[in-house]
């Protein structure tokens, strides 16, 4: 017995040597610059194994002893082989250089836009700068929101509108982060422009569906924007010159060690300097700052503050005054415990303010929303098969629906502070990705979040609990008046929620070019965009959770087939997807959202339900390429009575939401003539947004009154445009440090007058109601000379 014991341990101890594995893990940088590359591939030809680097540019793979070719690859970067002999854990730093080859001589031979048919990951894109910034957009400036909304699934509410709309969601219903930090107002110029500078950004990544369980917050999208570190090798500049905006960035080293780098970026519009010189009063203008500096402590640990600060002003006359912005300051904390844990730190401050003056008749507006939040994220790389992600996080919110302040003694305005409202939100969350089977891979997780709102403010009482009611002699909901109010004291619990939030991702590779893909996930959204949007100056108030609003909860599902064909020339992406929401808000008609004390008497609760089909056709390599993208979907709304007696909005049956798309399509090509050229174009066309139209109208005091029936039954005309762009580039010397080109575009080449809205009024000759088409753009011709050196 003791013999076959020992030759037991024997065996055991064999296999286990013949099984051994170690770790090799490392950073991938930029030679010149010393930035670190996110989503580089670290790939071995010989097991068909790999990964790639995180958001900080480090890697982690676990193989068995042995030698090997390590491949290290990534979009515009010299690929790197490198002979491995592995028999102990490893640290290995990779510097790739820029591919400076002439493209006049040789086609481009990697691209990341190829998929990724091994990774469950689906529904998520990552658009190259270099791809947005050869993008056409109007008058001239970089537009990183403008480019994703060339993407299957997402959409713009329209010519000039602010934000973006995913599979049939709300702008609300997408969490944006710059840097980690939330950003509650994605636009400059009420839609115009985003406030994203391209030269400051290092990647862009949007999750559709899939989304993984360290984010949550929002239902619809997760839109992840990381800022560059800055240069460590040397100071550099680079800029640009436009027709109403320009641009400067200044980066690099803060000591000779090259251990820490810095970056500030600023950007901003003149337009109003030119209207003030011809003695116009009305401007409207934007600027912003981007900061970060890092520094190395040590090969284990390092720190980054990074910051964002922008504002836009709107003026008419001296009678009118519009003031928004975003404010973001993040600190973090890289710590490598060993070759396979990774860890982050962070702590982030935002905010965002909104102000209106209204002069002529006193009335002196400021509102805006706070945050502090505190996340641990860390990576723990299990083996080759299997990577866990887990962390928590916290944040505490700040609400200021608004303080009310009369600025002219003969108002009938009184000085009046909005009951400000506060919440905590917290999070727990495990991420699993594992390769079952050597043609399956699974990616699991499972968030839990908990949101408490608290005191210190009243809280308004209503009979049945019901702060609206249905006035059934007239057939309309109103808000119902408050029978008392409860006073919470500071940190008193108000209501809170919790919410478990799985998520699933699977992906079955077919063979060696294709593979289905398929996803879950349920998501939490805690706080809620009240906003009208007819107003001249979108309103935006943010309101929590609470006894009377409930959070909106989401369930999608996604089906979807990748292949990549041609030798990797093409790659067709096609996704099904059904998404519910419970607990979406809608407004009663005639709904007074402005400086409203009592937001909750004019808002119901309902259910959406999105459904669609996307298709994404990608041409990756050679020197022409782009992308076909074609949405077909649906996005309805319903708000069921509460009582028999009830119709609930449009008699409890579906609508289409605002944000309904029947159709959507468009198309993305770039263009490389020579070294000296470069051109691109766009088109976009989509079923026009939902309105609702007067279908009749009646006589009141000489006055015609319209008459409405169902709500978003009408459509505004089909939104469509083409845009073009040249970039031209000058023979640089060979000891020229600098660099240079010029970029002309034209925006709705064919001059579509798209409308923005259609107002309905009476003609004061002929007394009948008419309907005005409203129309921002028509042909925009732009130059922009962008520089480095």
């Amino acid at each position: 017995m003791k013999k076959i014991a020992i030759i037991c341990m024997m065996l055991c101890w064999s296999i286990s040597f013949a099984q051994q594995k170690y770790t090799i893990s490392g950073t991938v940088k930029e030679k010149n610059s010393l930035e670190s590359i996110i989503g580089v591939n670290i790939y071995i030809p010989e097991l068909l194994k790999g990964v790639v680097t995180n958001g900080y540019g480090f890697y982690s793979l676990t193989l068995p002893e042995g030698e090997y070719n390590l491949t290290i690859s990534f979009l515009g970067f010299k690929t790197v082989t490198k002979k491995l002999i592995l028999h102990t854990d490893q640290k290995l730093d990779f510097l790739l250089e820029d591919d400076t080859t002439s493209l006049d001589e040789v086609v481009i031979k990697e691209n990341t836009s190829i998929a990724n048919l091994k990774s469950p990951e689906m529904s998520t894109f990552k658009v190259p700068i270099k791809t947005i910034k050869q993008m056409p957009v109007v008058l001239g400036e970089v537009d990183i929101l403008k480019s994703i909304q060339m993407l299957p699934g997402v959409s713009s509410g329209g010519e000039g509108a602010s934000g973006f709309n995913v599979r049939g969601g709300a702008a609300d219903q997408n969490l944006i982060l710059l840097d980690e930090a939330t950003i509650y107002n994605s636009s400059h110029l009420f839609g115009f422009f985003s406030i994203f500078n391209a030269d400051a950004v290092k990647d862009i990544k949007l999750y559709k569906g899939g989304i993984p369980s360290r984010y949550g917050g929002r239902v619809s999208s997760v839109l992840d924007i990381r800022q560059k570190d800055g240069d460590k090798s040397g100071v550099h500049v680079n800029g640009g010159i436009g027709l109403i905006s320009s641009r400067l960035l200044i980066e690099g080293p803060i000591d000779k060690a090259k251990k820490g780098s810095f970056l500030v970026a600023g950007r901003g519009s003149y337009a109003h300097l030119f209207l003030k010189l011809a003695n116009e009063p009305n401007s409207a203008y934007f600027y912003d700052l981007n900061t970060k500096m890092s520094y190395e402590l040590n090969s284990n640990n390092h720190l980054f503050l990074s910051g964002y600060f922008g504002r836009d002003v709107f003026e008419i006359s001296d009678n009118f005054n519009n003031n928004y912005g975003n404010t973001t300051m993040n600190l973090r904390w890289n710590h490598l415990f060993n070759h396979r844990l990774f860890s982050n730190l962070s702590m982030i401050y935002t905010d965002y303010n909104y102000k209106l003056n209204i002069n002529s008749v006193g009335f002196d507006w400021n509102s805006g929303i706070d945050n502090f939040n505190i996340k641990y994220d860390m990576t723990y790389y299990v083996s080759d098969k299997l990577k866990m992600q887990f962390g928590l996080n916290g944040l505490h919110y700040i609400f200021n629906p608004g303080k009310i302040t009369s600025t002219d003694n003969s108002s009938s305005v009184n000085n009046e502070q909005l009951d400000k409202k506060y919440a905590n939100e917290a999070a727990l969350y495990v991420d699993l990705e594992q390769d079952l089977l050597p043609k399956l891979t699974v990616k699991y997780g499972l968030r839990y979040s908990y949101f408490s709102r608290i005191g210190d403010q009243p809280v308004q009482l209503y009979a049945n609990d019901q702060p609206v009611i249905f006035n059934q002699e007239r057939g309309i909901y109103q808000p119902a008046s408050p029978i008392g109010e409860k006073e919470y004291s500071k940190g008193q619990k108000i209501k809170t929620f919790n919410h478990f939030e799985p998520r699933l991702g699977l992906a079955y590779q077919i063979n060696e070019i294709s593979s289905v893909k398929a996803g879950y996930n349920r998501m939490a959204q805690y706080i809620h965009l009240i906003s009208n949007t007819n107003s001249p100056t979108p309103l935006d108030v943010w309101a929590p959770s609470g006894k009377y609003i409930q959070p909106q909860i989401l369930d999608q599902f996604s089906l979807g087939y990748f292949t990549n064909f041609s030798d990797n020339r093409f790659t067709l992406e096609t996704e099904l997807f059904y998404k519910t929401v419970q607990n979406r808000l809608d407004y009663i008609d005639g709904a007074d959202l402005i400086a409203n004390n009592t937001i909750e008497t004019e808002i119901l609760s309902g259910d959406l339900r999105a459904y669609g089909l996307e298709i994404l056709l990608k041409k990756n390599l050679g020197k022409f390429t782009g992308w076909f993208a074609y949405t077909l979907s649906k996005a309805e709304q319903r708000v069921l009575g509460r009582t028999p007696i009830e119709p609930g909005i449009n008699n409890g049956e579906w609508y289409n939401t605002a944000y309904d798309k029947l159709h959507d399509l468009s198309l993305t090509a770039q263009y490389n003539l020579n070294k000296k050229w470069d051109f691109g174009a766009s088109f976009v066309y989509q079923t026009g947004r939902a309105t609702t139209y007067p279908t009749g109208y009646y006589i009141y005091e000489g006055i015609n009154v319209p008459v409405y029936t169902n709500r978003n039954q009408d459509n505004l005309p089909a939104y469509n445009h083409l845009d073009i762009s040249a970039t031209y580039t000058p023979k640089k010397n060979a000891n020229q440090k600098w660099e240079s080109n010029w970029v002309f575009g034209i925006y709705n080449l064919y001059a579509r007058k798209n409308a923005a809205s259609i107002a309905f009024r009476q003609n004061d000759q002929t007394l009948s109601n008419e309907a005005v088409q409203l129309s921002i753009f028509g042909i925009v011709p732009s130059v922009t000379y962008n520089f480095k050196f």
